[in-house]
This record gives structure tokens, C-alpha cells and sequence, in this order.
């Protein structure tokens, strides 16, 4: 039903309320624009202005020369089905005269001109070679009940037209798939939003031959049910403006997903992800220059949920903000097994190296867990990158074991180069603290790492724990960290490598407030770079899994650590402690035993610092060299 109004007069017009929902068409002498407003309330007028009212928006015409045409919106109350597997494809169809449905084979063609919303497409049977055409102005739902579509055709498999939203339910097990013919380039299409709904219990799997799986120009969430998109040839899953998962489960195959311009945010349900082609990214989100001042602009942002991400292809990343990645909730597990790959840019060498999470700007942690391992074919792989800074706080848990080689090419000058991996890398400081729980484990193969760091800052910048953080790492040829300045401000920061505490860089070391601990198998972990009060002791005789305490003067154990050395002929050599409540010039009580201590350890380290039992207690009170105590047996 359609209403016009030609406004000649708008002073006389006090009000106009409309009690359905309507379309507006705008007609001003030159266009007819198409405006909704499902939830307009009021039209007044006054002089020569007409005003809408529609909730908190407003919008005003000129009086005089403008044309408003509403069309009245129907919700619809009836199922409209179509199920394939017989000669041809039975359609029920309630509004036959609302809406038009054609057929060619297996080819079906949906067009509703009118203002009827809502409207259930149910679609079910089998067909191999079929397909789903829609155009309608308003939003509708497919119910997929045990579909099972494949196209030969040009066209996409299921395809809307609709600037719209497409609701999906899925009942049943469903799957489409496309064709290399398909011109639209992906298998599920939509113009507007797809929305899974929340509460579906069926499943869908979407294989692309041509390019996509699943592609949207507006949006895509995820509210419901378990979908599986698969593309070898293009982005298995690309949206316009942002992605949104709340619940259901979302698996990708061959390559990953896309927001083109917009954000992503996971607050539940559950991610995988298995990409094996080249440069691909497992997530990634684009930012649109056009808004630069949007903090969510090209952010990737995880509330919850669970998220578990295999990267083989060269140079791919697992996720690839291109503004900030922050993640608040949630579990994330990701293992890289791809190196770099090497291309030449304007005569220049552009390497582009594989990682499980890449952020343009800051990489943020503040909750949930973090499991990332590089495999020990990924050469030169990073776990965690940020161009700007990390920061891993609140009660955030990260885990990074590193088993990969550098990276080592020639360049065009025909000089050897080697390239490291990281567990961690940000261009600014990377800071942790609260009371996170940060564990890096690199242990390169045969030595043949040179350079592959731990934790690494640029060489300008600086490392700081801070806070009632725990962080632990493990070396046995790698470099621990590499930065400019390494500040312990707080919490506990415990090293075991083989390596100088910095092979790799200047770095110069200060414990403003932290303890810092030290196991060095091979050569001391060098007291210039603790430049602090504390103490270092040498020792040759300490054994895998014996356990070490350090207390104050007054009996207060300071901390509890067992050392568990690489091998079962390992042994630790050298110890380096630093911490404020030992003074320079103070006792402290120095024991270690065979009898590891009582409790649960974060790698050796206990947090309640139980004593061991059964030990050799050693007093000694400190020289005055200086800051630092050495002991030697």
C-alpha cells in the first residue's frame, strides 16, 4: 500500500504520525531516493520545512518542492520453500503476489518488489547443478535444512542482491559449492549483511572452486551453528565492514579471512583456522585511511571465545591487524610452520616473514591465554610483532616455544645474511606487567641461530617488567633479549640460557624494584648488565632439578627456584640474583638441595617461595665491591 503526500503547503501541517512501518521515497525534482524508516514516528511541518522524526534522528525537506512517497512494510508470516532433488525443484510460495520465482533447471530466480520483510526461504534436497538467486528490498532469512547445492553455472551458488541482511539458520548438515566458472568469484555471496543466526544446531560447509567461500559487501556475524569455508584460490571468507562472532563455530581451510575496511571483534564461539597458501593471512583487517581517527579502524579485537591457528604457507600471518590487536578474554593457540618469503621491491629486498599475530600499531594482551609455537621448520618465524609497542598486563597468559633456525640467504651483493626469529618483537618497548605470566622457550637446532632472540625491542628502545608479572624464558644457543635497556621495575624476571644475558645487543640492565635471576650454563650471565644491587654467584656444581633458595638476613625467603639444566648431564654454572631486600653490605642465606621443594613451580620457579627440605644452607655476607657478591667453591 503506498501513501503520497506532495508538499505544497507545510505551514498548515502541524503533524503527520504514521502507525505502520513505512519506505520513504524522496522525490526532488531531479532523483527518487529510497530512504527507511521502519521506525518513524512523527511528521511536523513548519514555514517551508518538513521534519521526520524517527527515534533520536531527524530529517528535514524542503517543503516546496519536494515529493514524499511512503510504501508500507508487511511482515511476513509464512514459509516459503523450495527443495530440489526431483525433475525439477518444488516451490511452495504463500505470496504469489508479492513475490516472483522462476526456474531454469535447477536454477532458481527469487524477486519480491514489494515491501514484505521477514520472509522465510526454506531450502532443502540436493542438487548437482542448482542454484539460489534473490533480489528483495527488505531483510529475509534462509532456513538451510540438509542442503545440498553445487553450481556449474557463472553465477555464485547462493547469491542476494539485497542491500539487506541475509539471515542463515541451519538445520541438519548443509554444504554448497561453486565452480572455477563462477564469474561473481565466490560461492555464498550477499550484497548486505549476513548474519548466522544465534540458536542454529546444523552445520554448513562452503567450498570455493573459483575464489571466496563466503563474501558479504556489508558485514558478517556470527551468532550460531557450525560453518566450515574452504578456498585455495582466493580469501576463503571476505567482508566489507567488520566481523563479529558472539557464538557457534567457525572453521577456515586452504587460506583465511578478510575485512576489507572496518573491524573484527570475538567475544565467544569457537575459530580454526588452517591455511597452507602462501602469504596468506589467517585473519586479517584491513583499516580504512578514509577514517583515521576511529580507534576500532582496522583493530582486531578478542573478548572471549577460542581461537586455534595453523600457518603453513611462507611468509603468512596467523593475524594481521593493521592498527592495534588487543585481546581481553579467551584462549588463542597458534603454531607457524612457514618461513619468509623473499621478494624484490622498486630494486629493493623485501622480506616478509611469517608470525602467528601481527599488529601495524600496538599489540596488546591484558587477559586470556596466548600458546604459540614455531616450529623448527619455520626459519625466522616470530611469534608476537608489534610496529609499535607490546604490552602484556592484567592477567594475561603468554607461552611462546621456539624451535626455528635464523633465516639465512644471500643477498644481492652475493653476502651471506642471516635473519632472526623472535618470541616476541616490537619496534617501541615492549612492557609487562600486572600480574601476567609470561613463559618464551627458544632452542634453535644444533647452535646453527645465531642471532635468534627471545624477547627483542629495537636497540633504542626498552624492556620493561613491571608489576607483580612472572616472566621466564629458556635458551640453550639463542640470545635471551635484545634491546636498548632492560629495566626490572617489578615482579620476577628468570633467565636459564647458555648465551651472555644479551649476545646480540648493548643492552644495559637495571632492577629498580624486580627480582631478576639468572642460570647460566655457559658463561655468566654478566654483571654490567645488572647494574643493580644483588648478587652473583658461581658455582660448578649445581645439578639438574636441584633446588635453590635464597632468603634474607632476617629468614624471609626471597625466592625458590629449581634449576633443571638441558640434559640429564647438564649443569648450571653460574647463578646471577638481584633484588632489593638484599643490600650490598647484608647477610643473606644462600641453600641448595636435592629435595625439590613442595608446591607448584612456573617453570621451575615456585611463587610462594617454599624452602626446600633436607638442604645445605650456606651464610655469606657480601664484600664491598660494589653492588654484587660473587661466591666461587
Amino acid at each position: 500500500m503506498k501513501k503520497s503526500l506532495l508538499i505544497i503547503a507545510a505551514s498548515l501541517i502541524s503533524s503527520y504520525a504514521l502507525a505502520a512501518e513505512y519506505t520513504m521515497y524522496i522525490n526532488d525534482g531531479t532523483q527518487i531516493r529510497e530512504e527507511k524508516c521502519e521506525d518513524i514516528d512523527t511528521i511536523k511541518g513548519y514555514g517551508d520545512v518538513v521534519t521526520f522524526f524517527e527515534k533520536e534522528k531527524k530529517r528535514s525537506f524542503n517543503a516546496m518542492t519536494t515529493e514524499l512517497t511512503f510504501e508500507e512494510i508487511i511482515t511476513a508470516n509464512d514459509t516459503v520453500s523450495i527443495t530440489w532433488g526431483g525433475a525439477s525443484p518444488v516451490i511452495k510460495n504463500p505470496y504469489t503476489q508479492s513475490i516472483m520465482i522462476s526456474t531454469d533447471g535447477d536454477h532458481v530466480t527469487v524477486s519480491c518488489a514489494t515491501q514484505l520483510k521477514d520472509v522465510v526461504y526454506k531450502l532443502s534436497g540436493s542438487s548437482s547443478n542448482g542454484s539460489f538467486t534473490i533480489e528483495t528490498p527488505r531483510k529475509f532469512t534462509l532456513l538451510m535444512d540438509n542442503l545440498n547445492l553445487a553450481s556449474k553455472s557463472f553465477n555464485s551458488t547462493i547469491r542476494s542482491f539485497s542491500g539487506s541482511t541475509m539471515n542463515i539458520e541451519l538445520k541438519g548438515t548443509n554444504s554448497l559449492r561453486d565452480t572455477v566458472t563462477d564469474t561473481c568469484n565466490a560461492t555464498l555471496r550477499s550484497k548486505g549483511q549476513i548474519v548466522f543466526a544465534k540458536g542454529s544446531t546444523g552445520s554448513l560447509f562452503v567450498h570455493a572452486n573459483a575464489k571466496r567461500a563466503i563474501q558479504t559487501g556489508d558485514y558478517l556475524q556470527i551468532s550460531g551453528g557450525n560453518i566450515t569455508a574452504q578456498s585455495y584460490r582466493g580469501d576463503a571468507i571476505k567482508a566489507n565492514d567488520y566481523f563479529l562472532m558472539t557464538n557457534g563455530t567457525l572453521s577456515i581451510l586452504g587460506t583465511g579471512m578478510e575485512v576489507s575496511a572496518g573491524y573484527a571483534m570475538i567475544s565467544g564461539g569457537k575459530i580454526s583456522i588452517d591455511s597452507r597458501v602462501e602469504d596468506s593471512k589467517g585473519i586479517k583487517v584491513a583499516k580504512d585511511t578514509s577514517l583515521p581517527g576511529s580507534q576500532t579502524n582496522g583493530t582486531i579485537t578478542i573478548l572471549g571465545g577460542t581461537l586455534d591457528i595453523s600457518m603453513y604457507g611462507g611468509g603468512s600471518k596467523g593475524i594481521k591487524a593493521e592498527h592495534d590487536f588487543i585481546m581481553s578474554d579467551g584462549t588463542l593457540t597458534g603454531k607457524v610452520y612457514a618461513g619468509p618469503i623473499t621478494e624484490e621491491v622498486d630494486g629493493e629486498e623485501d622480506i616478509s616473514y611469517a608470525a602467528l599475530v601481527k599488529a601495524d600499531r600496538n599489540l596488546t594482551i591484558n587477559g586470556g591465554s596466548v600458546k604459540v609455537t614455531l616450529d623448527k621448520i619455520a626459519l625466522g618465524s616470530r611469534g608476537l610483532v608489534a610496529d609499535t609497542s607490546i604490552i602484556i598486563e592484567g592477567t594475561a597468559t603468554v607461552d611462546i616455544e621456539g624451535n626455528a633456525e635464523a633465516y639465512v640467504y644471500e643477498n644481492e651483493n652475493g653476502k651471506i645474511k642471516e635473519k632472526c626469529g623472535y618470541g616476541l618483537k616490537a619496534d617501541a618497548a615492549i612492557n609487562i606487567g600486572g600480574s601476567s605470566k609470561v613463559t618464551i622457550l627458544g632452542t634453535a637446532i644444533a647452535g646453527t641461530a645465531k642471532e635468534n632472540a627471545i624477547m627483542c625491542a629495537r636497540t633504542e628502545t626498552d624492556i620493561n617488567i613491571n608489576d607483580n608479572s612472572t616472566v621466564y624464558f629458556k635458551s640453550i644457543t639463542n640470545a635471551p633479549l635484545r634491546a636498548k635497556n632492560i629495566y626490572f621495575n617489578g615482579g620476577i624476571f628468570v633467565a636459564e640460557t647458555e648465551s651472555e644475558f644479551s649476545a646480540c645487543g648493548t643492552a644495559t640492565a637495571g632492577a629498580r624494584g624486580g627480582i631478576f635471576f639468572g642460570v647460566g650454563y655457559s658463561t655468566v650471565i654478566t654483571t654490567n648488565r645488572v647494574t643493580s644491587t644483588g648478587v652473583v654467584l658461581s658455582d660448578a656444581a649445581y645439578t639438574p632439578n636441584t633446588a635453590i633458595n635464597i632468603s634474607d638476613a632476617a629468614g624471609t625467603s626471597v625466592l625458590t627456584f629449581a634449576t633443571s639444566g638441558h640434559s640429564a648431564s647438564s649443569k648450571a654454572k653460574y647463578l646471577t640474583f638481584s633484588s632489593p631486600t638484599v643490600a650490598p653490605a647484608s647477610d643473606f642465606v644462600y641453600t641448595y638441595s636435592a629435595v625439590a621443594p613442595q608446591g607448584t613451580s612456573i617453570n621451575g620457579y615456585y611463587p610462594n617461595s617454599e624452602k626446600p627440605t633436607g638442604g645445605v644452607t650456606m651464610n655469606f655476607r657480601t664484600p664491598v665491591t660494589g653492588s654484587s657478591l660473587i661466591i666461587r667453591r
